[in-house]
């Protein structure tokens, strides 16, 4: 009896340890804006501080698409971003794949 009950708290305890994982590819968490699917952890994300009337030019990735804030900033060709009324806005970044490599928080005064 004692041997069963040992091979039972051993079993429990390594089902225990190997099911009792979860990634965080299983966390969909829910917002008003453009939902995307990430599936690399690997997303990168930079802050741009920019004045009323103020160009640059974001980098990292090859296409870039205005998640929020559009009445804020726009958006040109080859990632250029001109800041136009104050406010925030959000800029997804993807690469050559298509996949979300980069998330730029754009601040406009």
């Amino acid at each position: 009896m004692k041997k069963f009950t040992t091979m039972l708290l051993t079993s429990a305890l390594v089902l225990g340890i190997m099911g009792g994982t979860a990634s965080a590819a299983e966390v969909r968490p829910q917002s008003d804006t453009i939902q995307e699917q990430v599936e690399s952890s690997f997303v990168q994300t930079r802050n741009v501080l920019l004045r009323q009337g103020q160009s640059t030019i974001l980098s990292g990735s090859t296409r870039y698409k205005v998640a929020n804030g559009h009445n804020n900033v726009s958006l040109g060709g080859f990632g250029l971003l001109k800041g136009l009324k104050s406010g925030n806005a959000t800029v997804y970044g993807y690469n050559r794949s298509g996949k979300l490599n980069f998330i730029f928080y754009i601040r406009v005064l």
